[in-house]
C-alpha cells in the first residue's frame, strides 16, 4: 500500500516529535534528583 507524500511527511514528523520528546524526557529525568 503506497502512502501519499503528505501522509509520509506527517508520519515522519510525528516520529521526529516523539524522538525529541523521549530525548527531552530522559534529559529531564537525569537532571531531577532522585
Amino acid at each position: 500500500m503506497a502512502l501519499h507524500p503528505q501522509q509520509t511527511g506527517i508520519v515522519v514528523g510525528g516520529a521526529k516529535i516523539c524522538a525529541q520528546l523521549l530525548r527531552g524526557n530522559s534529559a529531564w529525568l537525569n537532571k531531577t534528583p532522585s
